[in-house]
């Protein structure tokens, strides 16, 4: 969307034209897949599922050492003024990389606004078994309520794979943009690691902030605010 937040730690963040580079600590940006994630089977609310660009990791390791390369991305969208989402699925673009998964389960979490990062947890977070092909994720949720005012509410949308890192590899949530070169498109996105150095990759990272957006979209009813 409009607003984009970067936090990050550190790490081997290494990237060339169109692949990732292996290296003995996880990489976090890859060649993204062509394929669409299934509809969850809910209406579609909003949707940023175009432009495949590359993937950006977002996911527990759930193994050991490697739970320090633990990253949490998300991305920001608007429920327009007047309106009401029921919001009861997710689907989001994605894939497999040094390794062919499947994830054990994945983690939706939203987030109110807060000064462009998210904030507050609307309801709380979401651990489920989304339909998984090839890393792209369908996944029905619980309902959550989001409201847009008489202006317009800004929110954010996390999407993080429970994938282990020796049987399932990296999951990467596909980043979009307008060109397929990297970076383009408009900024929107928000990213954590756990690590604390910052330095080897800070010039990236900056550029994903400035440029990024993640391929997602909400599903459910919308209503209007009587």
């Amino acid at each position: 969307m409009s607003k984009t937040a970067l936090l990050a730690g550190t790490a081997m963040f290494a990237l060339t034209t169109g692949c990732a580079l292996a290296g003995p600590l996880p990489v976090f940006a890859a060649k993204a897949a062509t394929s669409r994630p299934p509809q969850a089977g809910g209406n579609i609310l909003y949707s940023q599922n175009n432009n495949y660009g590359y993937s950006i990791i977002s996911q527990n390791f759930t193994s050991g050492s490697m739970a320090a390369y633990n990253a949490v991305a998300a991305d920001d969208f608007v429920v327009p003024r007047g309106k009401t989402w029921k919001v009861t699925g997710v689907d989001a673009a994605g894939e497999y990389f040094f390794g062919t998964g499947p994830a054990s389960s994945e983690i939706i979490t939203f987030y109110k606004n807060a000064d462009s990062h998210p904030g507050t947890v609307v309801g709380r977070p979401q651990t489920v078994n989304c339909t998984d092909t090839a890393g792209s994720f369908a996944c029905t949720i619980n309902r959550v309520k989001l409201t847009g005012g008489r202006k317009g509410t800004r929110y954010w949308l996390s999407v993080v794979a429970n994938c282990n890192y020796s049987t399932c590899g990296e999951w990467g949530w596909v980043h979009a943009h307008a060109s397929q070169s990297w970076p383009m498109g408009k900024p929107g996105r928000w990213i954590r690691h756990d690590l604390q150095q910052l330095e080897q990759y800070v010039h990236l990272l900056d550029a994903i902030r400035r440029h990024g957006r993640l391929c997602f979209r909400p599903e459910g009813q919308e209503r209007l605010i009587r």
